[in-house]
């Protein structure tokens, strides 16, 4: 069953992929695949011949990863602590 699905191009993804977390230069990542970097959210889109990227910066290499959720701005430092009295 499909639970969503992705434009990518002309085509439709409809391989769910995998929430992988925080990006690592280390790990094989599939299309479908979606990782958090520098405070945003990619969706891996594209891979290399050998069906898989590695090494590839969701940042620098767009042709292999499209943008989901960027990064917000800082908010204002709180106060320390909670008043949970409400």
């Amino acid at each position: 069953m499909v639970l969503w699905r992705v434009e990518v191009g002309v085509e439709y993804s409809e391989y769910l992929g995998i929430n992988r977390g925080k990006w690592n230069a280390k790990d094989k990542y599939y299309v479908g695949d979606k990782v958090t970097h520098n405070g945003s959210y990619y969706y891996c889109s594209n891979v290399l011949e050998e069906g898989y990227n590695i090494g590839l910066n969701p940042e620098d290499y767009t042709d292999f990863w499209i943008l989901l959720v960027a990064r917000g701005a800082d908010g204002i430092p709180g106060t320390y602590g909670c008043d949970c009295s409400h």
